[in-house]
């Protein structure tokens, strides 16, 4: 038998769910204690409520609980609640902030959609499952915090129609997982910070954010999805801790470590790019979406190129691989439709070895292996990089990965100076003063 205070409003006979309230009720209203659940519809469009209090007895708010409740401004949920059923606030219109209580684990769809007046979200870190399109129509939000620990259920578009509008995007200290498609089309987003509680990040969980510059990925990381950068036209780096024990980076680009693959290249780097040797795979849509991508070398340490490596590369127009080596190459998926690009030509070329020999010396998307740096920087260095015979110079004069050899290290010096190599006479001149010194010390 249905019970009712002095305002009309109707509750179950135990008085545990408020089934309904009068819709011209006016005012503030405080449910009361003994209320453990806001059934479905219980405030449908009461209109001239102004302010709601939810005490720490109620677990649950029903679908649309306060669904067209155009004059609510505010609403005070205590920690108790842990469900907010889909469309439970929808077009509550004058709302103009709502704090999500840390106990929610659950957001159903729609249920804050087209509350237009919010400007900033923050969900809780107890959250665990959030609906479709939980914040669409929500126009004039622009600051999002997200504190989910580890979101399992989380649609593609949760902030559907809103995308275009965020200008901040705070992932709180303690997530660990970014779901996918978190930050999907976000492309007023310029900036992002990902703590290093984050062990991973999901599909596609920062694709299409195209004004976002530069990425730092922390030593937590241990996964990263397929697509998680992709499309990002104004990224130019992406940038991993030196001590990650899964990924590393080079010149901007991410490379999973230790197992020669090449993940992602920023889609706002500009100019030619060479794939260092040593990589053995060009991963799912690694260069999706590289605009200003006009050639890439890829060495013949290549085996694999998978599917949309170079989808939507729109200047692309030479895509180089080592003589004799076109027809392998052409067969790879990622390249099937791009056979009209390739072009053969001898990778040897003192450039790329130079760029192997960096890579081996620092360990960057190859093994680091000391000894194949030198005699790769020798390989370099006999085609004529002057670079690669400043480097040597560099190694013998400082003794770290070889025996220190002050008259070779003059030399290679010397020999970058006639090349015309920038400060190589300046370390030529100081070398030689050091080596005239030792005769002088030894005499």
């Amino acid at each position: 038998m249905a019970c009712f205070d002095k305002y009309g409003v109707e509750f179950s006979d135990d008085r545990k769910t408020l089934v309904k309230c009068p819709e011209d009720f006016q005012g503030e209203y405080v449910i009361p204690n003994s209320v453990t659940s806001i059934g479905d519809g219980a405030f449908w469009e009461c209109s001239g409520l102004t302010s709601v209090t939810i005490p720490n007895s109620v677990i649950n708010i029903g679908k649309k609980a306060f669904w067209g409740c155009e004059c609510l401004t505010g609403i005070a949920i205590d920690n108790s609640v842990t469900r907010i059923e889909e469309q439970a606030f929808s077009y509550c219109r004058s709302l103009t902030s709502i704090e999500i209580p840390n106990g929610v684990t659950s957001i159903g769809d729609y249920a804050f959609s087209n509350c237009s007046s919010l400007t900033s979200i923050r969900i809780p870190k107890s959250i665990t499952s959030i609906g479709e399109r939980t914040f669409s129509g929500c126009r004039n939000i622009t600051t999002i915090v997200w504190g989910a620990k580890n979101c399992a259920t989380f649609p593609q578009e949760p902030f559907y129609n809103l995308n275009n509008n965020i200008t901040s995007f705070i992932i709180g200290e303690e997530v660990e997982s970014i779901p996918e498609s978190l930050c999907w089309r976000m492309r007023n987003l310029t900036s992002l910070t990902i703590p290093n509680s984050v062990t991973c990040i999901g599909n596609s969980a920062f694709c299409d954010c195209s004004s976002l510059s530069s990425v730092e990925i922390p030593n937590s990381v241990t996964r990263i999805d397929n697509f998680a950068f992709s499309n990002c036209h104004s990224l130019t780096s992406i940038n991993v801790s030196a001590d990650n024990p899964s990924y590393s980076s080079k010149d901007g680009v991410l490379f999973k470590k230790g197992k020669a693959v090449l993940i992602q290249y920023p889609g706002g780097k500009q100019g030619a790019y060479t794939v260092p040797k040593g990589i053995t795979c060009i991963g799912l849509g690694a260069f999706l979406g590289c605009r200003d991508l006009p050639s890439i070398e890829i060495p013949s340490s290549v085996t694999s190129i998978e599917n949309y490596a170079f989808d939507s590369c729109k200047n692309l127009k030479e895509i180089y691989v080592p003589k004799g080596e076109k027809e392998r190459f052409a067969q790879m998926e990622g390249l099937k439709d791009f056979g009209h690009l390739i072009v053969e030509r001898d990778n040897e070329e003192p450039t790329i070895l130079l760029d192997i020999a960096k890579g081996y010396e620092l360990g960057i998307g190859v093994q680091k292996s000391l000894p194949l740096a030198l005699v790769t920087y020798m390989q370099a260095a006999e085609k004529g990089s002057a670079e690669a015979v400043y480097h040597l110079g560099e190694w013998y004069e400082q003794g770290e990965h070889v025996p220190q050899d002050l008259p070779k290290a003059l030399e290679y010096f010397q020999q970058a100076a006639k090349s015309g190599f920038s400060d190589a006479q300046e370390r030529a001149n100081q070398v030689q003063k050091n080596v005239s010194s030792n005769f002088v010390n030894e005499k």
